[in-house]
């Protein structure tokens, strides 16, 4: 099982897809890192937003096969519990799957918003918030919105 998964992540990473990441920022956010394929945030209480995309290969490009190989990755190799799963739909018209999932490392217990969604092209883009719990939820619908606005 996990040399599927580091199957998946290899063709994950196969290549990186073209113009810039742009994202209608939360304001409490200041950005760290922009570049073609990633764009990196964080807020002074530590919370950390970051979206990337990856051109896809032909095969294996729907929407259910990577939500569940995700979901494989974070429950059965990194320990993670699901929380909560929604479907979505950025602005752009971009379908996609929203998580959260929850660990406990070293007694600390953190949240974990993981969104993938599949645009024309194919590209995958991976929108992820991570943060405290208790840090979690004051950022949640924020962030949440600011995914919607991917492009």
């Amino acid at each position: 099982m996990r040399s599927t998964n580091r199957a998946l992540c290899s063709v994950l990473l196969f290549t990186l897809a073209g113009c810039a990441i742009q994202v209608d920022l939360p304001e409490q956010f200041l950005v760290t890192a922009t570049s073609a394929y990633e764009f990196k945030a964080t807020t002074a209480d530590n919370a950390i937003f970051w979206v990337q995309k990856y051109q896809l290969p032909k095969r294996g490009t729907s929407l259910d096969f990577w939500v569940t190989a995700v979901k494989k990755d974070f429950v059965d190799n990194r320990g993670y519990t699901l929380l909560e799963e929604e479907p979505i739909e950025t602005k752009a018209g971009a379908r996609g799957v929203q998580m959260i999932y929850e660990a406990t490392t070293q007694g600390q217990t953190y949240r974990y918003l993981l969104a993938v969604f599949i645009r024309p092209g194919p590209v995958a883009c991976v929108a992820r918030f991570t943060a405290e719990k208790t840090e979690f939820g004051k950022h949640l619908d924020a962030v949440k919105q600011a995914i919607l606005t991917t492009r």
